[in-house]
């Protein structure tokens, strides 16, 4: 399968994919945000929150810690 210029201006915003004066210019993300927000066609949801709202998934993850070093045990 061969991309066209046409298939990158539209997939990427430029006609050449190694266009280096395109690809420095992009702004810089900060590494320090709570928050990233990624353009899309679709919905994109990132979160952080690793509260205990999800019991099945606490009860996997204590699960899959017994065959591994164990913060909570081991220290």
């Amino acid at each position: 399968m061969t991309i066209t210029s046409e298939e990158n201006q539209a997939i990427i915003g430029r006609a050449s994919i190694n266009d280096l004066e395109a690809i420095l210019s992009t702004p810089m993300v900060d590494p320090n945000e709570v928050e990233h927000v990624v353009k899309n066609n679709a919905d994109s949801i990132f979160t952080w929150d690793y509260s205990l709202a999800r019991p099945q998934l606490r009860k996997l993850y204590e699960k899959a810690k017994t065959g591994q070093w164990n913060g909570t045990t081991d220290l």
